[in-house]
């Protein structure tokens, strides 16, 4: 039995990671959850899991039971010895740094879901797991791809290939038909919520480019990206002997969530669909115009200058994309506040927790006072 502690259990990845606890309930034990805001959704997890931990933080206390459980922070969770392994899916990256590098420590197994933490402290964290015997294990799709294709590998990486949609793509369509004004009500709500901007710009890809060099040392330069219409390839690997691995799953976060959530073993769910090769037919890849995109462009900018330029550019794009979602700013004006931002820092080459907390907050106040903002 593995018990698990999930951070930002009310958000997407939480949920997800919740619907694999149901279909393994004699492997996995919720031992504890940790949401911000949305009380009620919390309250209904906290009654069915029954864990002994409970955090919630927001601007008020819940006005629904937890059930008398034990209400601790998510860095007295992390540390706690009836947590084996802890799922860091905090929507925000600064709000889970504490408790994954706590996690890390202690020596604990981190599951690590929040791709804005990883482009936060990525080096941070990697460094951290090296020194206390912890582990990382990458949730992302993209990440969890290449961290199963090397294992076990003795050789060295020619490049690395990130795959995008042809939606995400096409979604740049949208954005140079609106260069000059914010997106009405309609076009915003065809865009979507941060995770989807994040998408159209680039961004995604460049914040995977950065997790590649913090994870696995292979540094931006070898990062490739591609157009891959069916979306069953999250990314390739190719050695410096030409051969090339990729995992092949369907699209979307169970699998990869699964896995972190079992390691070393591999459980099979009946009900889990199969990549159907036959329906997907070829699997095609077109290239991806990189100048298109200047948030891919500056993000990859900011992993070349490692240290706290990551930190910065991930602080300053929150800041833009929710802008640009209360529809203060246009979508083109993103990457204009975000090259702002890092055009003003001086990055820290060997950043602590402190240096990183400090980078951060600069970032946002320095993204809040941008004119575009």
């Amino acid at each position: 039995m593995r018990r698990i502690a999930i951070l930002g259990s009310t958000g997407l990845a939480g949920q997800q990671a919740l619907e694999v606890v149901r279909a393994f309930p004699h492997q996995l034990k919720v031992a504890g959850l940790a949401a911000h805001t949305d009380h009620p959704l919390l309250a209904q997890q906290v009654e069915e899991f029954r864990p002994d931990l409970v955090c919630y933080t927001g601007d008020a206390a819940p006005s629904t039971s937890l059930g008398g459980k034990r209400v601790a922070t998510m860095e007295e969770m992390a540390v706690h010895p009836a947590v084996d392994l802890v799922l860091s899916a905090t929507a925000s990256g600064g709000a889970g740094l504490a408790a994954a590098l706590a996690a890390l420590l202690s020596g604990k197994v981190l599951a690590l879901a929040s791709l804005k933490l990883t482009t936060m402290a990525g080096a941070l964290l990697t460094a951290t797991a090296g020194a206390h015997n912890a582990s990382i294990l990458p949730v992302h799709g993209a990440l969890s791809a290449i961290w199963q294709c090397l294992r076990g590998e003795p050789g060295s990486v020619k490049r690395v290939v990130l795959t995008a949609t042809e939606e995400d793509a096409d979604a740049q369509a949208l954005k140079e038909e609106n260069q000059t004004a914010p997106l009405g009500d309609s076009a915003g709500r065809r865009v979507g919520g941060e995770a989807r901007v994040n998408d159209m710009t680039m961004m995604t890809l460049g914040m995977q480019a950065i997790a590649v060099e913090s994870f696995f040392g292979i540094p931006c330069e070898k990062v490739e990206f591609v157009i891959h219409p069916a979306a069953v390839v999250r990314s390739l690997v190719e050695f410096v002997d030409g051969s090339v691995k990729a995992v092949l799953s369907q699209p979307t976060r169970h699998s990869s969530l699964q896995l972190a959530l079992s390691y070393p073993e591999r459980w099979s769910i009946p009900e889990m669909s199969s990549v159907d090769l036959v329906k997907v037919g070829r699997l095609t890849f077109h290239p991806l115009d990189a100048n298109r995109y200047p948030c891919l462009a500056l993000a990859l900018e900011a992993g070349k200058s490692r240290g706290t330029a990551p930190t910065v550019l991930n602080a300053a794009n929150e800041v833009a994309v929710s802008a640009f979602l209360s529809h203060q700013i246009a979508l083109n004006e993103v990457p204009q506040v975000i090259g702002a931002v890092l055009r003003a820092h001086t990055p820290v080459p060997h950043p602590t927790f402190r240096d990183i907390v400090a980078a951060d907050a600069w970032a946002r106040n320095e993204a809040g006072k941008r004119p575009s903002a």
